[in-house]
């Protein structure tokens, strides 16, 4: 009866959530990760026009659930 997943990494469809880290640019959106009770958004970066290439957009992984893997009941 024990679970697989964590129920943020089960709505998400991943065990893995990206935080956006940008570098200062123009004109962009940044969406922070925000794994709720019954969905899951994704962390993004979003340039509105894109108009040149974009360096050091950087993101931060977090692992959910058992990052170590040696929780046991």
């Amino acid at each position: 009866g024990l679970i697989t997943q964590s129920p943020a990494a089960t709505f998400c469809g991943s065990d893995w959530l990206f935080a956006p880290l940008p570098a200062a640019a123009g004109d962009r959106v940044v969406t922070q990760p925000d794994p709720g009770p019954m969905s899951c958004l994704n962390g993004s970066i979003q340039y509105t026009p894109l108009t040149a290439l974009q360096a050091n957009q950087d993101y931060l992984a977090i692992l959910l659930g058992d990052c170590t893997g040696n929780w046991s009941p």
